[in-house]
């Protein structure tokens, strides 16, 4: 809890620090789920870090332990979703390295399916909107429409309203891609509306940009202007 509060705080030196002060004690009295999430949990400072090399090596640890020991639960779910999004990360730095979004296509997939094998909606959820992340960054916009179609269901499900808003953006995005503008405008709208109900300034701003992207598209250069001048202001 302390370290997960720091972490929030951006006081990663004092996060890492404090998990690790927990290390000796699990390995001294071997317990396998101490071990992994003190791995896990240093993966995800790591990964707040934008430090993918470190966070993908206690992730792989964490899920070795958590093989080995038959650890099958949400975290692991959770954590091989994680694995999944370091690979992703990565090929916005290397687009030329398809292999990396396989990868991670490669991760979410065994996250969809452990999460279904333990009905684990949240994780399920959160894997399938990732292979619909990595489709949509190598431009295969059906396939990614599928995917976070699917995944906005179960998020609705569980009632996750933000993660519903992030999700209506992401699918105005690729409706903007598919060149089905009307259908863009549409899912930025409900996602425009969710946010500012939730006072949500990221998914905001990321509303009124997809609103001046598909703007530009149909040639409406006003009103393009217009929504990127609100995008402008959203602090």
């Amino acid at each position: 809890l302390v370290s997960s509060c720091y972490m929030k705080l951006g006081k990663y030196k004092e996060s890492i620090e404090t998990i690790l002060s927990f290390l000796p004690y699990a390995e001294k009295i071997n317990q396998p789920s101490m071990l992994a999430n003190i791995y896990t949990n240093l993966g995800n400072v790591y990964n707040y870090m934008n430090r993918n090399s470190e966070a993908y090596s206690y992730y792989l640890k964490a899920l070795d332990l958590m093989e080995k020991f038959e650890l099958i639960s949400p975290k692991y779910v959770n954590t091989l979703n994680n694995a999944g999004i370091i690979f992703y990360s990565d090929f916005q730095s290397n687009p030329d390295k398809r292999a990396l979004i396989d990868s991670s296509i490669q991760y979410s997939n065994k996250a969809l399916m452990v999460g279904k094998k333990i009905k684990y909606d949240q994780g399920i959820s959160m894997a399938l909107g990732n292979i619909g992340m990595a489709y949509e960054s190598v431009e295969e916009y059906e396939m990614a429409l599928k995917y976070y179609l699917e995944s906005l269901e179960i998020i609705k499900k569980i009632g996750n309203q933000e993660g519903t808003a992030f999700a209506y953006n992401n699918l105005g995005y690729v409706y903007e891609k598919l060149g089905k503008y009307e259908k863009a405008i549409e899912h930025f709208e409900t996602g425009l509306k969710m946010a500012e109900q939730l006072s949500m300034p990221d998914i905001i701003k990321d509303s009124y940009f997809g609103f001046s992207e598909t703007y530009v598209k149909l040639g409406d250069y006003k009103k393009a202007h217009g929504n990127y001048l609100l995008y402008a202001q959203v602090k």
